[in-house]
């Protein structure tokens, strides 16, 4: 096929250059672009002059991906996104894989000059986006959805973990409403691949629950949604001069939500909860409107859960909010006692929690939840606790 003259003349190849040798001088270009520190070479530029001439088909994704997806230049993204939905699915998800491969395997200070390469979490999301992109437009021949899919998450799963604790509070809910935009995309990709099996849609719902638990626990500490202190304020608003609610607590509320689209269109929901429930479930259900589930019995079927969240600081904000909520119901009705095994494990892990965490919003709410436990527990266990 003959090539645009703008293209050429832009990439400065000859005007009867064949179509490898023009992927070749983009190849060239993107390089020199990573390269150049003065900034007069711009990513920009390219995909202005690929989108112009109609030639992303042009882009080489297994040489391109490597050296676009670290790239902190705004270009960079724009040829990203092209190569995503334009060039060969199964080229992309390859060179997608690799850089997995490699981001789960490296950290920051390994990873290239940070003045030039983006953190590793942002390379990770740059991925997932690909894959929202690519995956759902592989061509299934002798493999099932689940047997492709399967060594994809099993990577993806690994860099996550291996990025988890280094993601910022941006990077990580990036990441959450990434991976559940993907998850989202793909069961209805699966549901359309395998319409005429019964059973081979099984295990990719189950991979893709697992791999939503494994996302929410990992970057739990970034949601950040203020769900606690919104709460506190809500039940003590005489207490509250000023709101000490995150400015940002709204970002972090919708990271959580795509998750909990993500599970809807899995068929789970709060009424669902996995049993015994984990850090995952606590997290959806404490972003859920669940006010006529606020008993002593969920109490008690979430208390393994909340009680590992209390002790690994893991969720905190989360706990903290269902414990508040819970309790607060409670508190407002009459005659109302909790349960010794409730009351003590908690009572038990709470007061050290309250005394050596850092954030005083986050001491108050824990006096309050054990000034309620107290409230709402026999007064012989009462004495017990206050004189033990």
């Amino acid at each position: 096929m003959h090539l645009d003259r703008d293209l050429t003349t832009g990439l400065g190849i000859a005007e009867d250059s064949t179509e490898d040798e023009a992927s070749a001088a983009i190849v060239a270009f993107i390089s020199s672009a990573n390269q150049d520190d003065t900034h007069e070479i711009k990513l920009s530029h390219l995909y202005h002059l690929v989108t112009k001439t109609c030639s992303a088909r042009l882009l080489d994704a297994l040489n391109t991906l490597p050296l676009l997806v670290p790239s902190r230049d705004p270009g960079a993204r724009d040829i990203l996104s092209l190569i995503g939905e334009c060039c060969s699915a199964k080229e992309v998800v390859m060179a997608v894989q690799e850089t997995i491969e490699r981001l789960g395997s490296a950290t920051d200070s390994e990873d290239d000059d940070e003045a030039v390469a983006l953190p590793l979490s942002s390379q990770l999301a740059t991925c997932v986006e690909l894959y929202t992109s690519s995956i759902p437009r592989l061509k299934l021949r002798r493999k099932t959805a689940a047997e492709t899919l399967k060594p994809l998450f099993s990577d993806l799963e690994t860099a996550i973990d291996s990025n988890g604790k280094q993601a910022t509070r941006d990077e990580g809910r990036i990441l959450i409403t990434n991976c559940s935009q993907l998850v989202a995309k793909l069961i209805s990709w699966v549901a359309d691949v395998e319409r005429d099996s019964k059973d081979c849609n099984v295990v990719p719902q189950l991979m893709f629950k697992n791999f939503i638990d494994n996302v929410l626990t990992t970057f739990s500490h970034c949601i950040c949604s203020s769900l606690a202190q919104r709460d506190f304020e809500a039940f003590f608003p005489r207490l509250t001069i000023h709101t000490a609610v995150d400015s940002d607590w709204q970002e972090g509320e919708d990271a959580v939500g795509e998750a909990i689209k993500a599970y809807s269109l899995l068929g789970i929901s709060t009424t669902s909860l996995s049993s015994p429930p984990s850090t995952s479930s606590l997290i959806l259900l404490s972003h859920s409107e669940i006010g006529e589930r606020l008993s002593s019995e969920l109490l008690r079927q979430l208390l393994p859960a909340l009680l590992a969240s209390l002790q690994s600081n893991t969720a905190l904000d989360e706990s903290l909010s269902v414990l508040l909520r819970i309790l607060n119901r409670l508190h407002s009705q009459p005659r109302v006692e909790l349960s010794p095994e409730i009351i003590i494990p908690l009572c038990t892990t709470l007061p050290p929690l309250a005394n050596h965490h850092p954030d005083p919003l986050v001491r108050h709410q824990i006096f309050r939840v054990i000034s309620w436990l107290l409230a709402l527990s026999s007064t012989q266990l009462r004495l017990d606790i206050l004189t033990g």
